[in-house]
């Protein structure tokens, strides 16, 4: 932490709680009329999650930010919920998209015009 210009800049802060495995990242200020703007992420175990919710040591990341005051902190979840929403989305449209591909090989491996078209080609 740095003091500086009536707040405390925390640069980087690191709450790991071991029985629950969840660890806490923050960066932000703290006035010292305890106003806050803090962000960071929270790492759990989830379970399966999105790759772009995914911590380097596989658990769950997941970001937030809080203002307000000491006494009454407001974290905002529309920014955490559309960072998990966009990441869901990301992944399933992938699956889909997959799926879809697959669909359109196996018909078109199939389907004898395609042959005729490759037929005399010496691969």
């Amino acid at each position: 932490m740095v003091i500086q210009n009536g707040a405390l800049n925390i640069t980087k802060s690191r709450a790991d709680m071991e029985q629950t495995d969840v660890t806490i990242d923050t960066t932000g200020t703290v006035t010292f009329d305890k106003k806050l703007n803090l962000r960071g992420d929270l790492l759990a175990k989830l379970g399966a999650v999105p790759k772009d919710l995914k911590a380097a040591d596989g658990r769950a990341k997941i970001p937030y930010e809080m203002r307000g005051t000491t006494e009454n902190p407001d974290i905002d979840w529309e920014k955490t919920v559309a960072v998990i929403a966009k990441a869901y989305a990301k992944d399933e449209g992938k699956k889909i998209l997959n799926e879809q591909v697959d669909k359109l090989k196996d018909k078109l491996i199939k389907d004898e015009n395609v042959k005729k078209l490759f037929k005399g080609f010496k691969f």
